[in-house]
């Protein structure tokens, strides 16, 4: 095993993991060193587990594929949990006071709502809210004077959450999402 490459060291590896289909796989940083083929092998892999009922646990750095396969989530740090949960659950209770707007009025609208907002793109805007309680309001007043192309309450990304949980650590010391 030694002389293969990283990622072909990751596929014997998953193969030797569920070559006996167990009801529980457990793998750690299953993504790691694959290329993106093999990787979307691997994701139609894990999905296949899951969809038969098989409980499928991870241990990832790598936020986009545990916000993919998730349903529930635990953060550690400093091999504490600090926080866990479904995932869904953890992301709406979040403050629900920033609006992610699309339009081709950008500018129109930084101009006229000024520090409480931070351009994403060209075309879109983050606009943070005093209150969430005023995001129904906000929403009307901007889809009656803006051409609005979307507009959406914005949820945090898990690479968010795990930062704000987890990026206080020290240097040298080992957080994961599972």
């Amino acid at each position: 095993l030694e002389t293969l490459s990283k990622g072909n060291q990751q596929k014997i590896q998953l193969i030797t993991a569920i070559a006996h289909d167990p009801d529980i796989v457990i793998l750690d940083e299953p993504f790691s060193g694959l290329d993106p083929v093999n990787a979307m092998i691997l994701e139609s892999v894990v999905k296949e587990k899951i969809h038969k009922g098989k409980i499928v646990l991870f241990s990832s750095h790598q936020m986009n594929y545990i916000e993919e396969f998730c349903d529930d989530i635990a953060i550690l740090n400093k091999g504490k949990i600090v926080l866990s949960g479904d995932l869904y659950e953890i992301k709406h209770n979040y403050d629900r006071n920033k609006l992610v707007i699309r339009t081709e009025e950008s500018e129109k609208l930084i101009e006229d709502f000024g520090e409480n907002t931070k351009r994403i793109d060209e075309r879109t805007v983050l606009l943070v809210l005093p209150d969430a309680q005023l995001k129904k309001s906000v929403m009307e007043d901007i889809t009656s004077r803006y051409d609005i192309d979307e507009i959406k309450v914005y949820e945090p990304t898990l690479n968010d959450i795990f930062v704000e949980y987890a990026g206080n650590q020290e240097k040298g010391e080992d957080n994961e999402t599972v």
